[in-house]
């Protein structure tokens, strides 16, 4: 089980999926355009990144926290990635399904 301690810095080892997961606990500019640039082209609500960024500034969520990766699964069309975060002292799970070229193709 990973925990992503330090948000704020990614390893060079981290995916798309922890780019994901890294905006539920920093939203910073840094955290949004990496996340933006991870989103497979047909999730990418806007084709400009600094609108992007621009407004996920403005959406108001409290940040996560004691993220665990939990684990990951590789299928036919990519792989699925299970995370769990605690926000607002309540649990919450994710799955981060990346494709086969490891851009993010949906969450639940």
């Amino acid at each position: 089980m990973a925990l992503l301690a330090n948000p704020s810095r990614a390893p060079a080892d981290q995916d798309c999926a922890d780019a994901y997961i890294r905006t539920t606990q920093v939203r910073s500019s840094a955290t949004v355009r990496a996340l933006f640039r991870c989103l497979d082209p047909a999730l990418q609500p806007i084709s400009d990144e600094d609108t992007f960024v621009q407004l996920a500034a403005t959406a108001v969520t409290s940040p996560a926290t004691e993220v665990r990766r939990l684990g990951s699964q590789s299928t036919a069309s990519g792989t699925v990635v299970v995370y769990t975060t605690v926000t607002n002292g309540q649990p919450v799970a994710y799955a981060v399904y990346l494709s086969r070229t490891g851009r993010i193709v949906n969450v639940e």
